[in-house]
């Protein structure tokens, strides 16, 4: 009860703390809490809805992905999106070229804010989903934080992943995500270095770099191996952070409060680069 008591007490005083630093960085706060995605990794659309009515007002939008989606279909979507909100759409369309394209025009049709198209689906598909996108921005998935160069070929000799090392893949991927004119890519933070040092060109900097596998200091997220924290991925180029079970699962405080210092973080970037 004692420790219970103590911990209540501490989230509080952290809470206080960071609602003051925010109210004294308001701008920089309100710059932060745009480059936010909040994931909504549950299963039912009364979980979903709870998570947007908590966070909408501490986010720039939320992703839906495949769990969710399978679970509950676009109308979940369509409701999302009805209340007021941004809804990034992440079911890395990966199939023939008429079928992406057709794919893309109902996300787009649904009214979603960004979605996804794996590269692995070839150029062909990809530029289905650029002529199809209307109004939605459409974002290229490259090599998933899930894999890294620890995923052996079959003959256990080089590792490769899809025929290259890690990086390479996530490079040429890009390159053909600039090549069909999308909107932007997501990658592991770990990769924005190299690809601002060999893709440094205009044409790769105004592509969204959206980045997963966000942590805190010493905490490596479940399932996701090339990670980095808020503040390291806002330096290196990241224009949108998805935060998932750094959030729901937190393992200091609530919810709410790992959300906070995440955005404190991110704004402590902005204000010095300011």
């Amino acid at each position: 009860m004692q420790n219970s008591y103590k911990q209540l007490t501490l989230e509080r005083y952290y809470f206080s703390f960071i609602y003051g630093l925010a109210h004294r960085h308001k701008e920089a706060f309100m710059d932060a809490k745009e480059k936010i995605i909040l994931a909504l990794d549950v299963n039912s659309r009364e979980e979903a809805l709870e998570l947007v009515r908590i966070f909408r007002n501490f986010v720039s939008m939320f992703k839906v992905g495949l769990r969710l989606f399978v679970a509950c279909g676009p109308n979940l979507v369509k409701e999302i999106i009805g209340q007021g909100n941004k809804v990034f759409l992440d079911l890395k369309f990966n199939d023939t070229p008429k079928t992406v394209g057709e794919a893309t025009k109902e996300a787009s049709m649904l009214g979603v804010e960004m979605f996804t198209v794996h590269a692995s689906a070839g150029i062909s598909a990809m530029k289905e989903a650029v002529a199809n996108k209307g109004n939605s921005k459409l974002l290229i998935t490259t090599v998933l934080t899930s894999l890294s160069d620890n995923h052996l070929n079959p003959r256990n000799t080089t590792r490769y992943i899809l025929g290259e090392i890690t990086q390479q893949k996530v490079r040429h991927f890009s390159e053909d995500a600039v090549y069909v004119g999308a909107d932007g890519i997501t990658c592991s933070p770990q990769d924005l270095k190299m690809l601002e040092f060999h893709m440094g060109h205009e044409s790769f900097r105004r592509l969204l770099k959206v980045t997963p596998g966000i942590c805190e200091t010493n905490d490596l997220p479940s399932g996701q191996k090339r990670t980095m924290t808020a503040r390291e991925a806002i330096l290196d180029g990241a224009d949108y952070l998805v935060l998932s079970r750094v959030i729901t699962e937190t393992k200091v405080g609530s919810p709410m409060n790992a959300l906070l210092r995440i955005t404190a973080e991110i704004s402590s970037v902005e204000r010095r680069t300011n």
